[in-house]
C-alpha cells in the first residue's frame, strides 16, 4: 500500500508541474501574438517598392508562422496527433528544450484450447517521460534525461499485479566530427539495449552504460555497453547485484557489398558467478545483416560461443573438487523475403548446435545471454512466444533454464524453419501468416531418442484505426500439432498428449 501511494503521489506531482510549464509557455505564446498582431505591414507608397515585414523578435521560432497571419493548429495537451509541447513539438523551456510524455495501454485476452489452461486477460501499462535538448531534426540531442515506469494486472492460472521502474537514464552528446553531425555521446542508468537486429543474443532493460555514435556522414554506428546485471522482481530492476557483467561491442555498416545491405559485427562477453562455486566466462562472436540485395530481403545471422565453466568446492574435510568444462557452441540461419506487390513472401532456416555428451568436458550447446526474438509469428506463435519445449518466453533455444538463470550450454540444439506470407489489404489493415517447424538438434541429453517437436500454423490480422500507429487491434490464433518428441521427453508441463492444441489471443494497443 505504502508502495502505491508513494506512485500515485510522484505521479501528481509530476503532472502537477507539466501542467504548471504548459501554462506558462501557453501563456507567454499567447504574449508574443498580441505583440505580434499589433505590427502592421508598412503599405506600399510606390507599388514597385516591396512591403515590409515585421521586424520585432518573435519568442521562438517554432511559431514563426502565426506573425505572419497563416493559421497553424493549435494544441491540445490531450491531442497526440496536431503540435503537442507533450510530445516534443514545442519547447517547454528556451529555445531547444523539449518533453516527450509517452503513456501506452495494452490489454490482450489470451485463450488455450487445453483442459489445464484456463483464459488469461492481461493489462500492461508504460509511461515514459524524456527531457531533451537539441534541434534534433538534423543533429543529435545535445543531452537527455529519461524514466519510464510499467505496470502489469493479469488475471487466469496465475494473477499477478505489480508496477516498478522500467528505465532511467541520462544522456550526453560527447562531441561532433563534421558538418553532417557524426557524434559520440554516453548513456548511463536503467536503459534497454538490445545487441542485435533481432536479440539473437542479448536483450535486456537493466543497469549500464554505454558509449555510441556514428561516423563517414551516419553511414556507420558503434557502441560499446558495459551491465552490471541487477536482480529482477516480476521484471522490473531491484537494485541487487546478480554477480553477472556483461560487455558488447558492435559495428554496424550501411551499404557493405550492395547499397541497402546492412552488415552488424559484435563481440560479447559474459562473465556470470550467479552460482558461488561455478564461474562462467562466454565470448561470443557474431556477424548478423538488415538488407536486401535489389529486390531479394537477405539476412543472415552467425554466431560462435567460446568458453569455459569452472567449478571449485571446498568439502567440510578440506578436500577440494575442482573440475572443468570448455564450450564450443554455434548458432545461425538464414532469412529471405521476396516482396511483390501486396504480398511478402518469406522464408528461414537457423540451428542452434546441440551437445552430444553430457559426461564429457566440452558443452556444445549453443545457448544466449538473454536473447528476446519477435519473429515468425511472436506472441502468436506457441513454439516462439510460448516458452515451452525447453525455450523461455520469445525464444526458440532450448537452454531449459528459467528465465533469469545462468546460461546453459548443455542442452539438446534445436533446427527450426519457417515460411510465411504477409499480405497488405488495405492501408489499415495487415495480415501475417507462418508454417514453423520445430526440431532437437541431437537427443543426447534428452530422456528418448525422439527429437521431432511438432509444426505450427499461426496467423494474425492487424488494423490500424487511424492509418498510424496510436491505436492497433490484432487479433491472432495458432495450430500446434505436436510429435514423439514433444511427448515423449516432457518438456512441456502442459502437454500429456499428441491431441491438436488451439491457441488465439486479442490484442489493442493504444499509444498517447
Amino acid at each position: 500500500m505504502r508502495r502505491i501511494k508513494h506512485f500515485i503521489l510522484n505521479g501528481v506531482v509530476i503532472v502537477s508541474t507539466i501542467l504548471l510549464v504548459t501554462d506558462i509557455q501557453f501563456a507567454m505564446d499567447e504574449d508574443s501574438e498580441e505583440k505580434e498582431s499589433k505590427t502592421e505591414l508598412a503599405p506600399a507608397s510606390n507599388p514597385l517598392q516591396p512591403a515590409t515585414f515585421p521586424l520585432e523578435p518573435l519568442a521562438n521560432r517554432w511559431r514563426l508562422l502565426d506573425a505572419y497571419g497563416v493559421e497553424v493548429p493549435r494544441y491540445s495537451i490531450i491531442d497526440p496527433y496536431n503540435q503537442n509541447p507533450l510530445k516534443g513539438d514545442f519547447p517547454i523551456m528556451g529555445r531547444n528544450t523539449f518533453m516527450v510524455l509517452t503513456g501506452i495501454y495494452n490489454p490482450a485476452g489470451v485463450f488455450n484450447s487445453q483442459d489445464n489452461i484456463d483464459a488469461a486477460f492481461n493489462n500492461k501499462f508504460v509511461t515514459e517521460i524524456e527531457f531533451f535538448h537539441g534541434t534534433t531534426v538534423f543533429r543529435p540531442k545535445t543531452w537527455s534525461i529519461k524514466a519510464a515506469g510499467e505496470g502489469f494486472f493479469n488475471r487466469g492460472n496465475v494473477d499477478n499485479e505489480d508496477f516498478g521502474l522500467k528505465q532511467l537514464f541520462g544522456e550526453i552528446k560527447l562531441f561532433e566530427t563534421d558538418p553532417f553531425f557524426d557524434f559520440g555521446s554516453i548513456r548511463g542508468g536503467i536503459q534497454f539495449f538490445k545487441s542485435d537486429f533481432n536479440g539473437f543474443v542479448f536483450q535486456d532493460f537493466n543497469l549500464g552504460a554505454q558509449f555510441f555514435g556514428e561516423l563517414n556522414e551516419n553511414r556507420y554506428r558503434y557502441a560499446l555497453a558495459y551491465f552490471s546485471q541487477r536482480e529482477k522482481d516480476n521484471g522490473f530492476v531491484t537494485f541487487d547485484e546478480l554477480n553477472q557483467d556483461v560487455v558488447v561491442a558492435n559495428w554496424v555498416a550501411e551499404d557493405i557489398i550492395s547499397p541497402g545491405f546492412i552488415n552488424e559485427f559484435s563481440i560479447h562477453y559474459n562473465r556470470d558467478r550467479q552460482l558461488g562455486d561455478f564461474d562462467l566466462d562466454v565470448l561470443y562472436l557474431g556477424f548478423a545483416s538488415d538488407g536486401h540485395w535489389g529486390r531479394i530481403e537477405f539476412n543472415p545471422a552467425f554466431y560462435l560461443a567460446i568458453g569455459s565453466e569452472d567449478f571449485s568446492s571446498v568439502l567440510d574435510t578440506g578436500e577440494i573438487l575442482e573440475s572443468s568444462s570448455d564450450i564450443r557452441a554455434f548458432f545461425g540461419g538464414v532469412e529471405v523475403a521476396y516482396p511483390e506487390d501486396y504480398f511478402n513472401f518469406r522464408g528461414a532456416v537457423f540451428f542452434a548446435s546441440g551437445d552430444s555428451d553430457p559426461n564429457d568436458d566440452t558443452n556444445n550447446g549453443f545457448d544466449s545471454i538473454l536473447d528476446n526474438i519477435n519473429l515468425f509469428g511472436g506472441n502468436t506463435s506457441f513454439l516462439i512466444g510460448g516458452g515451452a519445449f525447453g525455450t523461455r518466453n520469445n525464444s526458440f533455444i532450448p537452454s531449459f533454464r528459467p528465465l533469469g538463470t545462468r546460461s546453459n550450454f548443455v542442452n539438446p540444439g534445436m533446427l527450426f524453419g519457417n515460411l510465411g506470407l504477409d499480405m497488405i489489404f488495405t492501408p489499415k489493415l495487415f495480415f501475417e501468416s507462418n508454417v514453423n517447424y520445430f526440431q532437437f538438434l541431437t537427443s543426447d541429453v534428452l530422456p528418448t531418442d525422439s527429437k521431432s517437436v511438432g509444426f505450427e500454423v499461426n496467423g494474425a490480422f492487424a488494423y490500424r484505426i487511424d492509418l498510424n500507429e496510436n491505436l492497433v487491434f490484432k487479433v491472432g490464433g495458432n495450430i500446434f500439432f505436436p510429435q514423439d518428441g514433444a511427448v515423449q521427453n516432457g518438456v512441456s508441463p502442459f502437454l500429456a498428449d499428441k491431441d491438436v492444441i488451439l491457441t488465439g489471443n486479442l490484442t489493442l494497443v493504444a499509444l498517447f
